[in-house]
């Protein structure tokens, strides 16, 4: 009597397991589903964002190298004259993103725009 109480608790406690099992296995499956799904949204957005800046970034540099050379070799000027002018927009075009690039990427300009310096400040000043 006592065997087969045994046996059937046995039995009992392996099917209860392997519901567990089951039903963990599932939920793994839902979350690993789920966090796919979040992947491949991630990857589309940046996906998106990086076509638009392609895209954006062709179509300025038409409008600011090819407009101008196009529009100063129209002109009725000497050879020249048209190529210090092209020298001339082309050293504006290079030295003016440069400049700007400079200028917003320096640590200084970081440490005042996330506020870091008074922190920093405040910090050693305590």
């Amino acid at each position: 009597m006592f065997k087969k109480f045994v046996d059937l608790f046995k039995e009992v406690t392996v099917g209860v397991l392997k519901q567990y099992q089951s039903s963990a296995m599932q939920l793994a499956k839902i979350e690993v589903a789920t966090l796919y799904l979040k992947v491949v949204r991630i990857v589309r957005e940046h996906l998106l964002v990086f076509v638009a800046m392609l895209f954006c970034l062709l179509l300025a540099s038409v409008a600011i190298i090819v407009v101008p050379v196009a529009v100063v070799l129209c002109l009725p000027l000497t050879l020249k004259i048209k190529l210090i002018i092209l020298a001339i927009l082309g050293i504006l075009d290079i030295a003016v993103p440069l400049a700007f690039l400079n200028r917003f990427l320096s640590e200084t300009t970081w440490l005042k725009i996330s506020k870091t310096d008074t922190i920093l400040e405040k910090m050693i000043g305590s």
